[in-house]
């Protein structure tokens, strides 16, 4: 008859080891940040993790363009079962996968109980054995980020070049700090995207009137896509093995509280 205490410790290792599921990106700001998300995908991918890719901008400068790839199939379709979901999903490079969702992004609000159940389901099973999941955010005036992903780990907002850039970028903070109570933003500088001063009043700005922490990637220093995307996988990767490390501790905790000296 097997122990108790094993029982119970073989629960706990099974508690910790699976505790988490992929960590959450999603990217809003800048046309850009499509080829910041493709760059970010190909970092992780070189690391050996799985990432898995939702496209919601339509048009040019999207992360399928990025990819150098086309789609001619939304998730929204195989969520109706108007095509396999092997005709949408794209391989994009190896290890990452690219769904393309603007589609779905335009019509989410006028989905049914039904359809939206079928979608959380989708999308469900095509993280599973996923590392990262990353999200360009289509742009949206009024609403949240995105119903695709609605509690990201880390949120990404990437700046243009100019003072009209920076301004919109504060707004876009403020919107998201308010709805979605967020109080911390990855900013990529793209470009000549202004010198440290002007980020440095948005940085006071947004801390003084939204209590938000704007942390820049690559340092306080302007960069291309390329180099803010390995820069940002850096910062995940060393973040996600932080986090291993702290679930092998409380894992180790737990097998030892399960096995007391008598």
């Amino acid at each position: 008859m097997a122990s108790l205490f094993e029982d119970q410790a073989a629960g706990l290792r099974k508690l910790f080891a699976g505790a988490r599921g992929p960590t959450g990106v999603a990217f809003a700001g800048s046309v850009e940040r499509g080829a910041l998300v493709a760059a970010l995908a190909r970092a992780l991918a070189s690391a050996g993790k799985e990432v898995l890719v939702i496209d919601e901008r339509g048009g040019a400068g999207n992360v399928t363009d990025a990819f150098g790839l086309r789609s001619r199939f939304d998730l929204l379709q195989a969520v109706n079962r108007d095509v396999p979901a092997a005709r949408v999903l794209l391989p994009a490079e190896a290890s990452v996968r690219l769904l393309p969702a603007a589609r779905t992004a335009r019509q989410y609000e006028r989905l049914g109980a039904m359809e939206r159940q079928a979608l959380a389901g989708w999308l469900r099973r095509l993280q599973t054995a996923v590392d990262f999941v990353l999200l360009a955010a289509a742009d949206r005036d009024g609403a949240a980020l995105s119903p695709l992903m609605p509690q990201p780990e880390r949120v990404v907002v990437a700046v243009s070049p100019g003072a009209a850039a920076l301004t919109e970028a504060y707004a876009r903070i403020k919107r998201l700090a308010q709805q979605c109570d967020r109080r911390r933003f990855d900013v990529a500088l793209l470009g000549a995207a202004g010198d440290r001063a002007a980020f440095g009043n948005l940085r006071e700005v947004s801390r003084r009137h939204l209590g938000a922490e704007l942390v820049p990637i690559a340092g306080e220093a302007d960069c291309d896509a390329e180099a803010a995307g390995r820069a940002l996988a850096e910062s995940l990767l060393d973040a996600s093995r932080g986090m291993a490390a702290g679930r092998r501790a409380a894992a180790g905790r737990g097998v030892a509280m399960a096995h007391p000296v008598v």
